[in-house]
């Protein structure tokens, strides 16, 4: 039987426009988690004093290395020029993950799970195979998307190795979508763990999936248990879904829309009704 291990530090990148998509995965994450994990927060100095307000119930450390990137948004930094002969400032910023992962992991004996802020937490941490050096979570898009934007998604990505973070690195200083492609060059070069379906669940797994969205939906069924939301994939409980909550994306808003109609199915657990009520949507 393969020993498995609870994840107990967190990275993320945050500055002064993710505040809102933290202030959920923050009260979401403390819903089901008894023990807390460590954050690791690469930040700017504005909104370092942002996530302080928070009052996060755990352990906290911050670096505030992104002073470069204080309150611009994904359009903006896509619009301007590269401070490191990328494709973009967007691209600098994504790097920035590497630096990130690369800090934590000199304070972490066990390894890190980076995220992105815009996940939303319908259960408990996900366990990992003990001695685990890389997991990725597959996109489960149509190869020809794939191909464009990488078989593994940027926003959830356990790390042990510092070797790994710097073929990472490497890789991302010439992959040609931003830091994710280049986890392609990672799962090559290391043994991963694949997170299953259930796991950091967002739109393109529905809308950009290799079967049709009305398929995808059917693998959703309800389970009533009071250890997580109710909802699953699979057969298996739903981690974490990753969306942005508050956004014009009339894709992302059909998401949510959709994920909040199976919240409500499941709104006599505690906690889903807390959830719903914190977004506003109860």
């Amino acid at each position: 039987m393969t020993t498995r291990m609870n994840i107990s530090s967190i990275a993320l990148l945050v500055n002064e426009n993710a505040i809102d998509d933290l202030k959920i995965f923050i009260y979401t994450l403390e819903r089901w988690n008894v023990s807390l994990p460590t954050l690791y927060i690469y930040c700017t100095s504005v909104s370092k004093d942002q996530i302080s307000a928070l009052q996060y119930k755990g352990t906290t450390y911050y670096n505030t290395s992104l002073d470069l990137y204080s309150n611009l948004t994904r359009a903006r930094m896509e619009r301007m020029p590269s401070n490191q002969n990328l494709s973009n400032k967007w691209h600098d910023f994504m790097n920035e993950k590497c630096n990130l992962m690369e800090w934590a992991l000199t304070h972490s004996q066990t390894g890190v799970l980076l995220c992105d802020a815009d996940l939303c937490w319908l259960g408990p941490l996900p366990v990992i195979p003990e001695g685990t050096e890389v997991a990725l979570s597959p996109h489960l898009i149509l190869e020809s998307d794939e191909e464009k934007f990488g078989k593994y998604n940027g926003g959830l990505i356990w790390m042990s190795s510092i070797q790994a973070v710097q073929i990472w690195r490497e890789a991302s200083m010439v992959s040609k979508f931003f830091e994710q492609y280049a986890l392609n060059t990672v799962a090559e070069s290391y043994p991963i763990y694949e997170f299953g379906s259930h796991i950091n669940y967002g739109w393109w797994r529905m809308f950009q999936g290799r079967v049709t969205p009305d398929k995808c939906k059917a693998r959703w069924t309800i389970h009533r248990d009071d250890s997580h939301s109710g909802l699953c994939v699979d057969g298996e409980p739903v981690v974490c879904i990753h969306t942005h909550w508050k956004t014009t994306d009339y894709v992302t808003n059909m998401f949510n829309t959709w994920i909040v109609g199976k919240l409500t199915i499941v709104k006599k657990n505690k906690k889903v009704a807390m959830i719903l009520r914190f977004l506003g949507k109860l």
